[in-house]
């Protein structure tokens, strides 16, 4: 029995299920082409000669697991599951005739791949040469009709490519420009998503560029793309944030941490800070006269919203377009004062953090295009690095500790519920900031005058 099989306990007990109930099943796809690679892999494909989502029910109740329909039409079942200390995607599929007719129809050869789970000692089934062109690091379509059969493969060939550090097979990509305007039959859903697996790794903006080269990218983002002469620039600048996401010193490891963090629908905030680099010049599309309202925070959000993004995405993505002026002027800036730097983050809040980034990126493509390792990058990179250093090493400048609150200061003061309050409290903070105040006595001294002036 192979170790990797042997390792996996969820694996054994899949294959169990279905024995005991006297069923062919098949592991299918990427998780055998990724343990060819010796890479780590959660995601399992299962394919069975019957009615397959009931299948799925009654494993995932089996395996402690939580159940979904992943797609009725093609009776795909998913299950999400939380063992060996990981999570499981478990996905059973009804096979569209015998295994062999079943890998025909699916998009690359390094996918199309089974292993009978009854016979792990069995060479695994491989009717395409799947482990041929793994071996050769290449991405190759089954056949002629693999894109117009799902235009998104167009997406993920490229995806796949870049996540394998592969190389697309000739044919396949002179097949993917013939075929780019097929992407636009995809269902928006679909494309975003695709983009947003592309946009997780460390280093997307290669891998956009040659999208970008076999017409795929403006095909699936129509009129979301700057001008030809700008979309350098917009590449430019995700290559500049990627580069700067990578490094090693402080603050970078936590400015990555907190960009993983989820924002809606399951995707980190990285990706909607690489979706505005990659879309920020949009509304420059324009001739000498856009249209009325055309400005770029304006095509920001309809790109995003035509997009599907979340309305929490879509609110944090215009947020940051809106906020680069601002952080432009503080990254310009010869050692801002701490009550700046307060106001700074208090009025980009919460996206204070990747408008910065913004802010560098779209500099270093502006001033350093193809430049990113000289001494003026450096420079570029350790002035946005002290600026987020702030975020974590200095809380008191970003996000003072409240002296007192509204309650404390309209009994303190005898003062009437109203806005004043608010405003008060936050004239204390700047103060506070600025060490004029350090404690409640202060603050409440410091807002008797106010009130009295």
């Amino acid at each position: 029995m192979p170790s990797w099989f042997e390792r996996s306990n969820t694996l054994k007990r899949i294959r169990d299920f279905f024995g005991t109930k006297g069923i062919t099943a098949y592991l299918v796809g990427g998780y055998l082409r990724d343990r060819l690679l010796e890479r780590e892999s959660h995601d399992l494909d299962v394919a069975v000669a019957q009615e397959a989502i009931p299948l799925a029910r009654e494993l995932a109740d089996i395996l402690g697991g939580a159940f979904f329909a992943l797609d009725p039409e093609r009776d795909v079942g998913r299950i999400v599951l939380a063992a060996q200390g990981s999570k499981y995607l478990i996905d059973i599929s009804r096979l569209r005739g015998k295994i062999e007719e079943d890998l025909a129809r699916r998009d690359f050869t390094i996918d199309a791949l089974a292993q009978n789970l009854a016979e792990p000692d069995s060479p695994l089934i491989d009717p395409h040469g799947g482990q041929k062109d793994l071996g050769a690091g290449l991405v190759r379509i089954i056949s002629p009709q693999a894109f117009a059969e799902d235009p998104l493969r167009l997406l993920r060939a490229v995806r796949i490519a870049a996540l394998l550090s592969f190389k697309i097979e000739p044919e396949t990509r002179e097949r993917i420009v013939a075929s780019s305007h097929l992407i636009t039959s995809v269902a928006v859903e679909r494309v975003r998503d695709e983009l947003a697996h592309l946009l997780l790794l460390p280093y997307s903006a290669p891998h956009l560029r040659l999208l970008h080269r076999t017409g795929v990218l403006s095909a699936a983002l129509p009129d979301m793309l700057p001008a030809l002469d700008l979309i350098g620039h917009s590449l430019g600048t995700l290559e500049a944030l990627e580069i700067a996401l990578t490094q090693e010193e402080s603050p970078w490891p936590e400015v990555a941490e907190y960009l993983n963090q989820e924002i809606a629908g399951g995707r980190p905030r990285s990706i909607i800070l690489k979706t505005v680099a990659l879309l920020h010049h949009a509304a420059q599309d324009y001739s000498e006269h856009p249209p009325e309202g055309a400005s770029e925070v304006k095509v920001l959000q309809e790109a995003l919203t035509h997009l599907a993004f979340s309305s929490v995405e879509v609110r944090a993505g215009t947020k940051i377009l809106r906020s680069l002026p601002a952080a432009w002027e503080i990254f310009v800036e010869e050692n801002p004062r701490p009550l700046t730097l307060y106001r700074f983050f208090r009025d980009q809040e919460p996206m204070g953090q990747e408008s910065i980034l913004l802010a560098l990126a779209d500099q270093a493509a502006s001033v350093l295009p193809g430049k990113l390792r000289d001494q003026g990058w450096l420079e570029l990179r350790k002035k946005a690095g002290a600026l987020l250093e702030i975020v974590y090493s200095q809380p008191h400048i970003v996000s003072p500790t409240p002296l007192l609150n509204g309650h404390e200061l309209i009994q303190a003061l005898k003062l009437s519920p109203g806005p004043e309050i608010g405003q008060l409290l936050e004239k204390i903070r700047e103060a506070q900031v600025e060490g004029k105040v350090q404690d409640k006595a202060q603050a409440l001294e410091l807002a008797r005058s106010l009130t009295r002036g």
